[in-house]
């Protein structure tokens, strides 16, 4: 049975691991500006709740897909 994600997203739109979970989808799907802006969430979401990914290797893969 598929869920849609937006479902998830839109019951807790500031839940790290959701926007996480969110990016990394996007990401797979080719979707790279739109996985960079998920995982920019995710990250700063992060600063305020636990999360169950790691930190540093999301923002090694934004640096990746978003260089400076």
């Amino acid at each position: 049975k598929s869920v849609d994600a937006g479902v998830f997203f839109a019951s807790d739109p500031g839940n790290p691991d959701i926007l996480h979970n969110l990016a990394v989808s996007l990401d797979r799907l080719g979707q790279p500006r739109l996985a960079a802006t998920m995982y920019r969430r995710a990250l700063e979401a992060a600063r305020s709740q636990a999360t169950q990914f790691d930190v540093a290797a999301v923002q090694r893969r934004l640096d990746e897909i978003e260089p400076r």
